[in-house]
């Protein structure tokens, strides 16, 4: 009877196996993740999909850190017991070694043309260049990155040094009288020379007029380059300055180049001297050699200017001033004015600068006085308190032929109104007595010639 149940139970077992295995399905398993490394780096690998998982590297775990390149699988098992499989290859490629090549110094106002040794796929300098190659003209250090095809990359450094500058100090005479010579050559010494003439050495003799470059080279290869300009006569001499003057002013005249003596024909023995209007000549004197040269200065008349019109203003009239001369192109007056006539309605002081055709300057100046004329009294306040003490208000003024004033509140009621001179407001309204306060007024006078003055402000009655 027991085997007859054993053999029950291994039979509904066995079934049982080959039931579960007919109801599981297959189903895709991938494996997510960076599959391309470079030297150095990490690959995480991922199952998308699963409930126990076995790897090959024996992690049993959803995702796995790998660093090593080779064939790595996944074994995943759903809830229902099924599995499936699938395999990924990592590779790890090598980072690149990159290495700079070119001039590991530099000359001042020079250059250093640094490159890599082997082509990569992009470059990032540490002077923000992407190129292949830079040129660097300052000492320092220098870095680059570099990405190859498989967009791994290295960093790198060179550090340029700076080398010391060649110098070249000319000395000699730059000037020689005819027939002679003189000697132009390199202060420095210990260097190479290179002469335009095709000389070598440190000195040469020069019994031409011209210019002479030498090209001085250090021993690291470090250049600079100078030139002097000889010149051959007679002491050639010429005069700087101007050929024209205004009036009495003075200008400078000066020798150049200069010399080691002057005999100016004023007397005057240094290299520059202030003259006016006339011909002046001058003997320079270096070494052996002499030379002349004289000038002319033509003096030029200063313009004549002066300032017409009326000088006085009164209230509300102009005048108006000119600039009367002769040959006058332009015309600057102190108020900002550019044209011989200029009107003024203030009082003050006025100037005008005018200029010739000989670009010659002179000034003239006028005084504007104010003439008051209908002066208009007005005051500011009263008290009408039945004291006969300033208890009215009103304008006072002479010649008046027409006149009218109004006088408003604070709401704008118009409290008083007057066309004469002589009416005066007594500080009430309609027969009652205002209240104190500010009031405003305005109005116009017309005078006996005709001459008209708007008014107006503020008054303060008082009590």
């Amino acid at each position: 009877m027991k085997l007859i149940i054993l053999f029950a139970l291994i039979f509904f077992s066995i079934n049982s196996v080959v039931l579960l295995a007919q109801n599981c399905e297959p189903f895709p398993v991938q494996i997510l993740g960076d599959n391309l490394l470079c030297e150095g780096q990490t690959a995480t690998l991922t199952a998308d999909v699963g409930n126990s998982f076995l790897w090959s590297t024996g992690a049993t775990t959803a995702t796995i850190t790998v660093t090593v390149a080779g064939n790595y699988s996944l074994t995943v098992t759903d809830a229902n017991g099924c599995t499936s499989t699938n395999f990924t290859d990592v590779l790890v490629f090598p980072n690149p070694t990159p290495q700079i090549i070119g001039n590991n110094s530099v000359c001042p106002n020079g250059v250093a043309t640094l490159a890599l040794s082997t082509n990569y796929l992009i470059y990032i300098w540490s002077t923000g260049s992407d190129d292949a190659s830079v040129q660097v003209n300052n000492a320092g250090t220098y870095t680059v990155t570099v990405y190859d095809s498989n967009a791994c990359s290295a960093t790198t450094a060179i550090n340029v040094t700076a080398n010391p500058a060649a110098t070249a100090t000319l000395i000699g005479n730059d000037s020689f009288c005819e027939g002679s010579s003189t000697t132009i050559g390199v202060a420095e010494i210990g260097q190479q020379y290179a002469w335009s003439t095709g000389g070598t050495s440190q000195n040469i003799l020069v019994n031409a007029a011209g210019v002479y470059t030498v090209t001085v080279s250090n021993s690291v290869g470090c250049s600079s380059m100078q030139s002097m300009s000889v010149t051959m006569g007679n002491a050639p001499v010429s005069i700087q300055g101007e050929t024209t003057i205004c009036g009495d002013a003075l200008l400078t005249l000066s020798t150049t180049p200069e010399y080691t003596t002057y005999i100016w024909s004023t007397g005057e023995n240094t290299p520059t001297i202030q003259v006016g209007g006339g011909t002046y000549a001058v003997t320079v004197s270096e070494g052996a050699c002499e030379g002349s040269a004289s000038h002319i200065i033509t003096a030029l008349g200063d313009p004549q200017v002066q300032i017409s019109g009326n000088l006085t203003i009164s209230e509300g009239i102009s005048t108006e001033l000119s600039a009367i001369g002769t040959d006058l192109v332009a015309y600057n007056w102190s108020s900002g004015g550019i044209t011989p006539n200029l009107q003024v309605s203030q009082v003050g002081t006025y100037t005008v600068t005018v200029t010739n055709s000989n670009d010659c300057t002179a000034t003239a100046t006028a005084v504007v006085t104010e003439v008051v004329l209908y002066p208009l009294a007005i005051p500011t306040a009263f008290s009408p308190n039945e004291d006969d003490v300033n208890s009215y208000w009103g304008a006072t003024a002479e010649d008046v032929v027409q006149y009218e004033c109004h006088i408003y509140d604070r709401w704008g009621r118009e409290v008083f109104e007057a066309h004469q001179i002589d009416q005066r407001w007594d500080g009430t309204w309609r027969g009652k007595a205002q209240e104190v306060g500010i009031y405003a007024y305005w109005g116009n006078v017309t005078f006996a010639d005709g001459t008209q003055k708007d008014f107006k402000g503020n008054l303060t009655l008082i009590r």
